[in-house]
């Protein structure tokens, strides 16, 4: 369990978030609505992330690597759908076409494709590892693997660049980290 400094860190970043979401939608409100819908909005977020959090715990990494593969499809379902379901109203308002709309939410699928994809790479790395030897030739074989599982992902959503940018820094850094 977290300590109560790092949950008191926690908590302080999501307020100084929301009044940042505030003072942006105060300032445009074109494209945020009213800046009490825009903390709200985030304000359920928040709430559903902590949900999600709460019940990832549960799991040990087995389970969460037998379920790898799934969460991983549906991410890449997510991803190849959003191109052609996209929320109309968003992309009229700001030209983008990553979102989705359930309700009064808009999502994009980017956001379950980050953890997805990194708990999958997590599976390929302990599966390798667990199959070969620590040999410079096997570590360039992961390496391979672990590009291949991420040109599929830039190929899906390769139009959102700093999605692509962001999972291949965080893939590097995992990549090599002992």
């Amino acid at each position: 369990f977290p300590t109560r400094r790092s949950s008191d860190l926690v908590i302080a970043l999501a307020l100084i978030g929301l009044y940042s979401i505030y003072v942006s939608a105060v300032n445009d409100p074109s494209h945020m609505g009213t800046p009490t819908r825009a903390v709200l909005m985030q304000g359920v977020w928040y709430l559903i992330s902590i949900g999600i959090a709460i019940f990832v715990m549960q799991f040990d990494a087995d389970q969460l690597f037998r379920i790898a593969p799934y969460i991983y499809a549906l991410g890449i379902i997510l991803l190849i759908a959003v191109l052609f379901l996209y929320n109309r109203s968003v992309y009229q308002d700001t030209g983008a076409k990553s979102w989705f709309k359930l309700g009064p939410l808009t999502f994009q699928p980017s956001e379950i494709m980050k953890p997805a994809f990194i708990l999958m790479l997590a599976r390929v790395v302990r599966d390798h590892n667990d199959k070969y030897a620590h040999t410079l030739r096997n570590d360039w074989l992961l390496i391979g693997k672990i590009v291949l599982w991420l040109l599929v992902v830039v190929q899906v959503y390769g139009k959102d660049s700093c999605t692509s940018l962001l999972i291949l820094i965080r893939q590097t850094l995992y990549s090599f980290r002992q």
